[in-house]
């Protein structure tokens, strides 16, 4: 056993060298609990975040992509089918599902600088769009189809267009944040797994070391005095011989009563 356990074991009683095996022990699992819990609690904040915002932020782009496009369709249609209802439905429908998102989705986005902008970019376009929307069916409606498509193709398409590859860009940094979010809450459980892992190793480790010193002392103790016993009872023991006393624990206060006793014969 090295010097500095049997020093240290030698003044301790052994219920208080047990006390302080399990409380080092215990300790070192506390700590790999708490890394383990901080870690799983991180996780589940990141992963709430991204069911409650950015889930929804990214659903939000994607489906105001896609009732501008659905808005684009109609309004085609519209020109290629004056008296087709369904055109003018499903334009009024998409306009009205974009224009509510669009709104929603700023409200959301407010501590992103750079998407609010983009989305208040799309916004200033969209108020564009919706005059020149108007102003196409304002033509259909006065049966001039071929300014109505003069408009469509000249003003219309083209400020869409700016509104689709700013939707389409955001959408590509929403992903790779959200990938990128992933990657950083996986890196942040493995390492917290790793660290548990080895503070779980360091406890049994210890424990192991503590353990057996703890034992060793004790069972040298006892067969010092087992020997020094036998020897008295087998009328072969040095009576001279006295067994060392260097501490205060049970075992060192059963020596030094052996030695008393020894001396007394």
């Amino acid at each position: 056993m090295p010097t500095f356990l049997r020093n240290l074991f030698s003044h301790q009683k052994i219920k208080t060298q047990l006390i302080v095996l399990l409380a080092v022990i215990f300790a070192f699992f506390v700590v790999s609990a708490g890394v383990s819990y901080r870690a799983l609690n991180g996780a589940k904040a990141n992963f709430t975040e991204f069911i409650s915002h950015d889930q929804k932020v990214m659903l939000s782009l994607t489906e105001l992509l896609a009732n501008g496009l659905q808005m684009g369709q109609a309004l085609r249609n519209i020109v290629l089918d004056p008296a087709n209802p369904k055109a003018y439905e499903n334009f009024e429908k998409a306009g009205k599902e974009m224009d509510k998102l669009l709104k929603e989705t700023q409200e959301i986005v407010t501590q992103d600088a750079e998407l609010a902008a983009a989305l208040a970019k799309v916004n200033e376009l969209r108020q564009k769009q919706i005059a020149f929307q108007q102003l196409v069916k304002d033509k259909v409606t006065a049966q001039a189809v071929e300014e109505a498509k003069t408009v469509l193709n000249k003003d219309e398409t083209p400020v869409w267009r700016e509104i689709r590859q700013i939707l389409l860009d955001q959408i590509k940094i929403k992903k790779e944040a959200m990938e990128a979010k992933e990657v950083a809450v996986q890196a942040e459980v493995a390492r917290a797994q790793t660290i548990s892992l080895v503070l779980t190793l360091i406890a049994i480790v210890i424990g192991v070391v503590l353990g057996l010193a703890v034992v060793a002392n004790i069972i040298a103790r006892l067969n010092m005095l087992t020997e020094s016993i036998e020897g008295l009872a087998q009328g072969e023991g040095d009576l001279t011989a006295r067994l060392q006393v260097s501490g205060n624990n049970e075992l060192c206060r059963i020596s030094a009563a052996f030695n008393q006793f020894v001396e007394n014969l």
